[in-house]
C-alpha cells in the first residue's frame, strides 16, 4: 500500500490543476473535420523525438491531425516557417510553437496579423501579468516548471550521495543553450538549491548546446581543474549521457564516486538510471505534447478557457520509481496510455491530472 501511494503521488504531481472554462463557452471546431495542429520547434533532437512520438499517440486517439516543422536551430527560420503556415491555403487550426531565443512575440505578432490561433509549449513567452489578454489569438501556454527542475535535480543528487554516506557534494553544472529560456530558468533552480545546503559546493557552471557536442571534453577539463568533483548537474539528459560516456573512460565508478543527473526523463535517461549510470532524471514535460493536444481538443469542443497558463510540475525519477515511468514512455511499451480519458469533452468529470495508474 505504501509503494502504491508513493507511485500515485508521483503521477498526481506530474499533472496540473484543472482549468475553468468560460461561462459562455461555445464549441469552436467542426464536428466533421479533425482539428489540425502544426507544431513548430527549433530542432528535432532526442527530447523532441520522444515528445513528438508520444504526442502522435494522443493525436491518433483523439483523431487530430498533427504536422511537425523545425527551424534547424534558427529562430529566424522558425518565424519564416510560421508565416508560410499562416499564409497557406491549407493552414492549421492552431500553430503550436516553442519560443526559441525569444522569438515567441514575433511569431504571435505574425499570427495575430493573419488571425491564426497559437499555443506555446516548452518555453515561456515571458509575458507580464495580464499581458496574455492583449493576444486574443493566444489560446495559452503549457510549460514545464524549469526552475523546479533545476532545483529538484540538485536535491536528488544530494539525497543519493547522503545515502552513500558522502559528506560533501562537490558539484559542477553543464547547462544547455543560454540563449534558450529553459536553460536560464533551470540555472536559477540550481543556484537556489545550492544556496540552501551547506554541504554543497558549486565549483563552476558552464554551457553547451542542448545536443551536448562538447560536454565530454568540458567535463574532462573541469575534472583537471577540480579533481574533487563527485557530482554533475546536467541541463538535460543528452548532456548527462555524454558525461556518462566520458566518465566511464576515467577513474570513476558511477553511482559510487561520481553521481550524474539530468533533466528530461527521456527513455535513454531512464535506461541509464536502470543501469545505475545516472542517479536521476527530472521530468514530466516529455508528455506535454500529449497534454497540449488534450487542452486544444477540449478548447475546440467546449470553447475558450479562462486560464491561459498551465505549468507541468517536474518530478525526479530515480531507481525507486523508474520502472513505473518507463512503462509509460518507453517506445516498446505494449500498453500505451489512453489519453482520451483526460478530455473533459469526452469525460465531463475527468481531470487533467494524468494519473496513469488507473490505465
Amino acid at each position: 500500500m505504501k509503494q502504491y501511494f508513493s507511485l500515485l503521488l508521483i503521477f498526481v504531481l506530474m499533472g496540473w490543476s484543472p482549468h475553468v472554462f468560460g461561462a459562455n463557452a461555445k464549441p469552436l471546431g467542426s464536428p466533421d473535420k479533425p482539428i489540425r495542429v502544426a507544431l513548430l520547434i527549433d530542432k528535432m533532437d532526442m527530447f523532441w523525438t520522444h515528445f513528438v512520438r508520444i504526442m502522435n499517440v494522443a493525436a491518433n486517439q483523439l483523431k487530430m491531425d498533427v504536422q511537425v516543422y523545425h527551424g534547424h536551430e534558427s529562430h529566424l527560420a522558425m518565424i519564416q516557417k510560421a508565416e508560410q503556415l499562416a499564409l497557406s491555403p491549407d493552414r492549421p487550426d492552431v500553430l503550436m510553437f516553442k519560443s526559441f531565443k525569444g522569438n515567441g512575440p514575433q511569431i504571435m505578432q505574425m499570427a495575430a496579423r493573419h488571425q491564426v490561433k497559437t499555443f506555446a509549449v516548452n518555453a515561456s513567452l515571458e509575458l507580464k501579468p495580464g499581458e496574455a489578454a492583449a493576444w486574443p489569438h493566444l489560446i495559452g501556454e503549457l510549460l514545464p516548471d524549469d526552475v523546479q527542475a533545476g532545483y529538484e535535480l540538485v536535491k536528488a543528487l544530494r539525497a543519493e550521495m547522503r545515502n552513500k554516506n558522502i559528506a560533501h557534494v562537490h558539484l559542477i553544472a553543464i547547462n544547455g543553450d543560454q540563449a534558450d529560456s529553459p536553460a536560464r530558468l533551470r540555472a536559477i533552480g540550481l543556484r537556489r538549491a545550492v544556496s540552501e545546503f551547506k554541504d554543497i559546493t558549486l565549483h563552476q557552471v558552464i554551457a553547451d548546446a542542448w545536443t551536448a557536442p562538447t560536454a565530454p571534453e568540458q567535463f574532462e577539463l573541469l575534472k583537471k581543474r577540480y579533481p574533487m568533483i563527485n557530482a554533475v548537474w546536467a541541463g538535460n539528459d543528452a548532456i548527462a549521457l555524454r558525461v556518462v560516456e566520458k566518465a566511464k573512460t576515467m577513474d570513476y565508478v558511477l553511482g559510487q564516486n561520481l553521481f550524474i543527473g539530468g533533466i528530461d526523463s527521456s527513455p535513454e535517461g531512464l535506461a541509464a538510471i536502470k543501469k545505475r549510470e545516472m542517479v536521476t532524471s527530472v521530468g514530466g514535460h516529455i508528455l506535454d505534447g500529449a497534454r497540449s493536444l488534450i487542452v486544444l481538443y477540449d478548447y475546440f469542443k467546449l470553447g475558450q478557457f479562462k486560464e491561459k497558463l498551465w505549468m507541468t510540475p517536474m518530478v525526479p525519477v530515480t531507481l525507486a520509481n523508474v520502472d513505473a515511468y518507463r512503462r509509460i514512455i518507453d517506445p516498446q511499451s505494449s500498453t500505451p496510455v489512453d489519453f482520451t480519458q483526460y478530455s473533459k469533452w469526452l469525460h465531463p468529470k475527468a481531470s487533467y491530472d494524468f494519473n496513469f495508474l488507473k490505465d
